[in-house]
């Protein structure tokens, strides 16, 4: 068989099994198929090979580190924690090994894939970690300094059922994302957006990938619009990238009298709160 030099990624959902028995099978079923409706997704849109699913977890290829890396952003700035948004924390695990590995079909084998998925095991929720032949591929593409920016050494591991030990990384996906507005949801957003016949006027997607506050006035009604259910779509996608949303529900003199002026505010992901 041949053997090529590629990234393999494997994820892996933390905590699905006690998740499930919490929630029941039923109620956990469609939450499941849309984590891995969306990692397919993002793993076509930054031209990886999605192989499969296996439980909870994605497999991917990729044959250049910046896709892999957009990927590995993407991902887990979509299952971070956004109280207020979603009602249940999908903290994800991403490991990233660039190695050797032998296609077959539309599946892959060898060292770099079970390389890859033993990296599974010394990876946190939240994290990216990655291997050395990769941190070096990362200095060739962006320069020495700029990949030390997103990388920081965890040290020497042993992984299971792999003879020696590997100098692994982690990478910072959210500094990453924030420098690079294609890694970032952000870019989605703004295809998305335009796909949907809006035409934004006075921002980029540079601006949207710069979390700041929204003031966003909403009239109550009786009975909710199209309108209505656009502007809660747009508001959980702009928290969603890290914007900090702040509604005001304001009685504006209709038939209904509501009694007061009220104001919440949804937070974006916990990770990006530094960043509002």
């Amino acid at each position: 068989m041949p053997t090529k030099i590629e990234i393999t990624c494997f994820t892996d959902l933390k905590g699905s099994t006690a998740l499930a028995e919490q929630m029941g099978h039923q109620a956990f079923a469609p939450l499941l198929q849309e984590h891995l409706r969306l990692g397919e997704s993002l793993a076509i849109r930054n031209y990886g090979k999605y192989v499969k699913n296996i439980g909870d977890a994605h497999m991917v290829r990729f044959e250049f580190v910046e896709h892999a890396l957009a990927f590995a952003s993407q991902l887990q700035q979509s299952c971070a924690d956004r109280p207020g948004v979603a009602e249940l924390s999908t903290p994800v695990r991403v490991s990233l090994f660039q190695g050797a590995v032998e296609p077959v079909g539309d599946d892959v084998f060898g060292s770099g894939v079970n390389q890859a998925a033993r990296l599974q095991g010394v990876t946190q929720a939240g994290n990216v970690t990655i291997n050395k032949d990769l941190f070096e591929t990362m200095k060739k593409v962006y320069s020495e300094g700029v990949a030390e920016q997103y990388c920081t050494s965890i040290g020497q591991h042993e992984l299971k059922g792999i003879e020696g030990q590997q100098l692994l990384y982690n990478f910072d996906w959210l500094k990453y994302a924030e420098a690079m507005p294609g890694a970032s949801l952000a870019s989605p957003l703004y295809d998305h957006l335009r796909q949907a016949g809006i035409e934004p006027s006075n921002f980029t997607e540079l601006d949207l990938n710069h979390p700041g506050r929204v003031i966003w006035p909403v009239v109550p009604r009786d009975l909710a619009t199209a309108i209505h259910r656009g502007q809660v779509e747009l508001i959980r996608l702009l928290t969603l990238i890290g914007w900090q949303v702040t509604v005001l529900i304001a009685d504006c003199g209709g038939d209904t009298e509501y009694l007061s002026t009220k104001m919440c505010t949804l937070r974006p992901f916990n990770v990006a709160s530094s960043l509002t």
